[in-house]
C-alpha cells in the first residue's frame, strides 16, 4: 500500500534544477542543506560564482498566508531601508514558489544572503545601530498604510496557546499544569494592564527580534531579517526579546544585564521613539511571556519534527526556569 508522508527532506539535486528553472540561477550553483528550524522550515545555503543566497522551504503545517505576509512585508521594507535583505522573485514574478512534495504543497522563498557575524547587544556601537534601525523600521510601518498583517501577537498567541498545549501533551502533571496556568494568568493580566493599541507603542512588530536574526557586515552595517513571526502587537515585546539575549537567565544579576542592553539600544531607538513608563514596567516580565511563546512553538513544531520523546525534558526545563525566575520578579508593578 502507498503510505503518505508528513514531512520530507527534499533532494538537493531536484532543488538545484528548480532554482535554475524558476529563478534563472546559473547551473553551476551549489546548494547545501543547512539546518531545520523549529519555527517550521528547512534552510538551504545557495552559492553561485558571484552571489550568495539562502532558501527556506516551509513545512506543510505552516499557514501559507503568514509566508506571503512576511515576505511581502520584508520586500516592502527592503525598498525603504538599505539594511533589509532582498527577496528574489521567480519567473512568474512571485516572492513565494510552490513546490509539489511527497507530503503536498510546500512553499519556498529565496533571500539574498548577507555575509557577516552576529552583532553584540552589549557593544555600544552595535546596540546604537540596532536601536536606530528598529526605530526607523517602526516609523516606516507607522507612516504607511500597511493592511496585509492579519496575525495578532497578543496574549492568546503568546500565553494561552502554550497553556492549551501543556494540558494536551502533559495530562498527568496536574499540579505542574496548575502552576503554569497560575503564572500564565498573572503575566496575562499585567500585559493587558500596561499595554495599549495606540501607535507607536502598538503596531507591526518583527515578532522574533533577537540578534540571531541580525547580521553585522564587515562594513559595520547591521541587517535585520527573518520576519516569519511578524504581526500586530506591543512593541515592548519585540524590544524585550532583543534585550533578553539568553533566555535561560534567572538570577537578579543576569536579569540586570537586560537593562544594560536596553539602555544601550535606546540611545539609537530614541531618535525615533521613546519608551513610556508603562513599557518600562512591563520590561522585566517579557522573558516570562517569551518562555510561554517558545514553549508553545516548541510543543507544536518539535513534535511534528522529532516526535514526543523530548516533551518531558522540555517541560522540565521550562518548569525549573519559571520557578527560579519568578522568585526574582517584583509582581507588584
Amino acid at each position: 500500500m502507498f503510505i503518505s508522508s508528513k514531512r520530507s527532506l527534499l533532494n538537493e539535486h531536484d532543488l538545484k534544477i528548480m532554482l535554475s528553472d524558476e529563478y534563472n540561477l546559473s547551473e553551476d550553483l551549489t546548494i547545501s542543506f543547512w539546518r531545520t528550524g523549529i519555527a517550521g522550515n528547512d534552510v538551504y545555503l545557495i552559492n553561485t560564482i558571484q552571489h550568495y543566497y539562502i532558501m527556506k522551504v516551509y513545512y506543510i503545517n505552516i499557514i501559507p498566508e503568514q509566508v506571503y505576509v512576511s515576505t511581502s512585508l520584508m520586500e516592502f521594507l527592503s525598498q525603504q531601508m538599505a539594511v533589509i535583505p532582498h527577496i528574489l522573485r521567480n519567473r512568474n514574478m512571485d516572492l513565494v514558489t510552490k513546490l509539489q512534495c511527497p507530503e503536498g504543497i510546500r512553499y519556498a522563498v529565496v533571500f539574498e544572503r548577507i555575509l557577516g557575524k552576529e552583532p553584540d547587544i552589549f557593544d555600544d556601537n552595535d546596540a546604537y545601530k540596532i536601536g536606530k534601525t528598529v526605530g526607523q523600521m517602526y516609523r516606516v510601518f507607522d507612516d504607511n498604510d500597511i493592511k496585509i498583517i492579519n496575525r495578532s501577537i497578543d496574549t492568546t498567541f503568546l500565553i494561552r496557546r502554550a497553556l492549551n498545549d501543556i494540558k494536551k501533551y502533559l495530562p498527568g502533571k496536574k499540579m505542574q499544569i496548575s502552576y503554569f496556568f497560575d503564572i500564565g494568568h498573572r503575566l496575562e493580566e499585567l500585559f493587558k494592564k500596561y499595554t495599549t493599541h495606540k501607535i507607536p507603542r502598538y503596531g507591526i512588530c518583527h515578532g522574533d527580534l533577537h540578534t540571531g536574526n541580525m547580521i553585522k557586515t564587515s562594513e559595520e552595517k547591521i541587517f535585520i531579517f527573518d520576519f516569519d513571526a511578524c504581526g500586530l502587537g506591543s512593541r515592548i515585546y519585540d524590544i524585550g526579546i532583543y534585550a533578553n539575549d539568553n533566555w535561560s537567565k534567572t538570577t537578579k544579576e543576569e536579569l540586570e544585564k537586560d537593562y544594560e542592553a536596553l539602555n544601550k539600544f535606546l540611545k539609537g531607538y530614541n531618535e525615533y521613539y521613546s519608551l513610556t513608563t508603562d513599557e518600562y514596567k512591563l520590561f522585566p516580565i517579557i522573558p516570562g511571556i517569551r518562555h510561554f511563546e517558545m514553549f508553545g512553538t516548541v510543543l507544536k513544531n518539535c513534535i511534528f519534527l522529532e516526535g514526543f520523546h523530548w516533551v518531558e525534558s522540555c517541560y522540565q526545563f521550562h518548569y525549573n526556569w519559571f520557578k527560579a525566575w519568578e522568585s526574582n520578579i517584583d509582581w507588584n508593578l
